[in-house]
C-alpha cells in the first residue's frame, strides 16, 4: 500500500537515468574525520552494509566520488543552521548534475534538513541568493564539479572597515543561475528518525516588526515597517550626510550645525542616533527569525508529502528538549487562526527545569557537640541581610540558571531568541493528535533492546565505582578508555538504525517514492506497509494552519 504524494514532482525526460541518491545526516556528537566507521551513517557501518544489500538497483549510497555529508556535530543552533547551508548547497549541486536523491537524517541531523528546506523556501520566495549560501556554494567540501554555481564575490571574507563592501547587496543575476534547481525536484524524500524539531522566535519584537505573529502579515502592517525603516536609517545617516556636505563646502550647513539650537539638541539626537541603529539591526534580525517561520508553513506544504518522521514515544531527547521548550511563548497559537487557537492549547509542563533551592546558608551558632562548645562569629550580623537575599533574589537566580541549563541543552546560541516549539513534528498538530511515530511492535522491541543493554550497563558502572574508590580515579579512567564501560545504543535515542523494522520503513518510503516507477524490488511487509501508509495520511491531514491554497503558491 502506497500513501499518496501530490508534491512529487516529476522528474525530467533523461536518455539515461542515474539512480536515486541516498544522503545520510548524522546528528549531534555523531560526527567524525573517517568516513568509515562504526556510526549509522558511515561506509562500512553495519547500517550501510544493511542498506547496500537492500537498496533496489535504482537507488544507490554514495560511491567513493562522493564526499560523505558531515557537519561539525555540535550542540549548537548555529552549527545546525550552517550545516544546512551546506547541505542545500549539496541539494543544489546534486540538482545541476540532473541526480535525483533521498535525504536521511537521525536526531538533529532532521533538523538540519528541515532548516535547508527553509532556507530552500526563502531563496526562492524572495528570489535572493544571500551571502551563506554563496559560501556554501563555494566550498571545496560541497562541490561537485570544478566551477561553482555561484561564484563568490571579490569583497566576500572583506573585513568590516573596508569601504564598498558588496557582498550583501542582491544580484538578480545570482538567483536566475539556480533558479531551476532552488525548486528541488530531485528530492524524493525526506526521513527523519528521532528529531526534535526546534523553532525560535525573537524575544521582543518591534512595535513596527512585520510580523506580529505567525500569519502573514497585513498590507498595512508591511507598509508601516518600512516607513518606520525609512525613518530610522533617515536617521543614523543624517550625520554622515552633514559631515560630507560640510566637507564639500556647504556653508549653510556648517552655520546650520554651530548654531545654539543644533548644541541644545546634539546630546538627545546623539542618544537617539544609538537607539536608532539599535531598533534598525534590533528589527532586521527578528523579521529574519520570523521570516523563517512564516517560510516553515509554505515549506512543510511544499514538501511534506515526500516526508516519513520516525520516533519512538519513549525517545529520551525528544521528551527531554520538549519539557525545556519556552513556556512563556504559545508558538501554537502564534501559527494557528484566531478562532481556533482559542479552542486549543497544547499540554506544558509547569517548570522548565527543576532546581533545589539556591539558598544562602546562615551563619551558625551553636554547634551539637559534646562537650558543649559555643562558636561566634562575625558573620552573625549579615543574618538579616542573608534573609532578604534568600526571599527575593535567590528565585531570580534560581529562574536565570534554569533557563541558562535550558538553554545549553537545547543548544540554542541565538542571542534574543527562544526556542518556542520543540517537538517531532515540524510544526503542531492538533491537539488530538495522538498517532505515533513507530508501530507499537517497533516500540516495544527497541525498549526490550534498550532494558537487555542497559541490565549489562550497571554492573559495569559498579565495577567501575569499586575500581575508583580501591584502586583511585586514573585506573577508573583507564577503563574508560580501554573499552571496559563500550556500551553502545544504552538508550532508546541512539538504538532506531539497530532495530530492523525501522531500517524497512525507512527503506519502503525510499522505494515507494523513488524516481523509477516499478515496484516489482520493494520488500513487503504487510503490517509495516499499512502503518506507513496510515502515518503518511495522518502526517497530511493533522497539522494546523496549513492551508492548501498556499501550498504551492509561487511556484515559478
Amino acid at each position: 500500500m502506497q500513501a499518496s504524494r501530490p508534491d512529487l514532482a516529476s522528474p525530467p525526460a533523461c536518455s539515461e537515468q542515474l539512480p536515486d541518491l541516498v544522503i545520510l545526516v548524522h546528528g549531534t556528537f555523531s560526527t567524525s574525520d573517517e568516513e568509515e566507521g562504526p556510526q549509522w551513517w558511515q561506509r562500512d557501518s553495519p547500517n550501510w552494509r544493511w542498506l547496500q544489500e537492500h537498496l533496489p538497483v535504482d537507488v544507490a549510497l554514495p560511491d567513493e566520488s562522493v564526499r560523505l555529508f558531515r557537519w561539525n556535530g555540535l550542540n549548537s543552533q548555529t552549527s545546525r543552521l550552517h550545516a544546512a547551508h551546506s547541505l542545500l548547497a549539496l541539494m543544489l549541486e546534486l540538482e545541476r548534475a540532473g541526480r535525483n536523491y533521498h535525504l536521511v537524517g537521525h536526531s538533529h541531523g532532521g533538523s538540519v534538513i528541515w532548516e535547508a528546506l527553509i532556507s530552500a523556501e526563502v531563496t526562492r520566495k524572495r528570489g535572493t541568493v544571500y551571502a551563506e549560501l554563496r559560501r556554501a556554494l563555494n566550498d571545496p567540501e560541497v562541490r561537485l564539479g570544478d566551477q561553482p554555481l555561484i561564484p563568490e564575490r571579490r569583497d566576500e571574507y572583506a573585513p568590516w572597515w573596508l569601504k564598498y563592501k558588496t557582498r550583501y547587496i542582491p544580484m538578480p543575476s545570482e538567483y536566475e543561475a539556480i533558479r531551476s534547481e532552488i525548486k528541488l525536484r530531485g528530492l524524493r524524500s525526506w526521513t527523519t528518525v528521532g528529531t526534535p524539531f526546534m523553532r525560535y522566535i525573537p524575544v521582543c519584537r518591534p512595535p513596527m516588526s512585520r510580523c506580529r505573529s505567525l500569519r502573514t502579515p497585513s498590507d498595512w502592517r508591511v507598509l508601516g515597517k518600512e516607513f518606520a525603516d525609512l525613518v530610522l536609517v533617515f536617521s543614523v545617516f543624517l550625520p554622515y550626510a552633514a559631515i560630507f556636505a560640510v566637507m564639500v563646502g556647504a556653508e549653510w550647513v556648517r552655520s546650520a550645525m554651530t548654531s545654539d539650537t543644533a548644541n541644545a539638541l546634539a546630546y538627545p539626537f546623539a542618544l537617539w542616533w544609538l537607539v536608532a541603529l539599535w531598533m534598525l539591526r534590533a528589527g532586521d534580525y527578528s523579521d529574519s527569525l520570523l521570516a523563517r517561520e512564516l517560510a516553515a508553513r509554505s515549506a512543510f506544504s511544499r514538501y511534506s508529502g515526500r516526508w516519513l518522521g520516525l520516533w519512538s514515544p519513549s525517545d529520551e531527547a525528544i521528551n527531554m528538549l520538549s519539557a525545556s521548550a519556552h513556556h512563556c511563548v504559545k508558538y501554537e497559537r502564534l501559527r494557528a487562526s484566531r478562532a481556533l487557537s482559542a479552542r486549543r492549547e497544547l499540554a506544558r509542563l509547569p517548570h522548565p527545569i527543576p532546581l533545589p533551592r539556591l539558598a544562602v546558608p546562615e551563619p551558625i551558632r551553636t554547634i551539637t557537640l559534646i562537650p558543649h562548645a559555643q562558636r561566634t562569629s562575625m558573620l552573625s550580623v549579615t543574618k538579616p541581610v542573608i534573609a532578604f537575599v534568600n526571599r527575593w533574589l535567590e528565585p531570580m537566580w534560581r529562574r536565570k540558571i534554569a533557563r541558562a541549563l535550558a538553554r545549553r541543552a537545547q543548544g540554542s546560541d541565538l542571542p534574543r531568541a527562544v526556542a518556542a516549539y520543540i517537538s517531532p513534528w515540524p510544526l503542531p498538530l492538533a491537539y488530538e493528535c495522538t498517532h505515533s511515530g513507530l508501530p507499537t511492535r517497533t516500540v516495544v522491541e527497541i525498549d526490550r533492546q534498550v532494558a537487555e543493554r542497559n541490565a549489562v550497563l550497571v554492573p559495569k558502572v559498579r565495577e567501575l565505582l569499586m575500581v575508583a574508590a580501591l584502586e583511585g580515579i586514573p585506573e577508573a579512567e583507564r577503563a574508560v578508555r580501554e573499552g571496559q564501560m563500550e556500551s553502545t545504543n544504552a538508550l532508546v535515542h541512539t538504538s532506531y538504525f539497530t532495530n530492523p523494522d525501522v531500517r524497512k520503513l525507512i527503506l519502503l518510503h525510499i522505494c515507494q517514492t523513488r524516481t523509477s516507477v516499478n515496484h516489482d524490488s520493494v520488500p513487503v511487509d504487510d503490517e509495516l506497509a499499512i502503518w506507513l501508509a496510515d502515518h503518511l495520511e495522518a502526517s497530511q491531514t493533522r497539522f494546523v494552519g496549513l492551508s492548501t491554497a498556499d501550498s504551492l503558491k509561487g511556484d515559478d
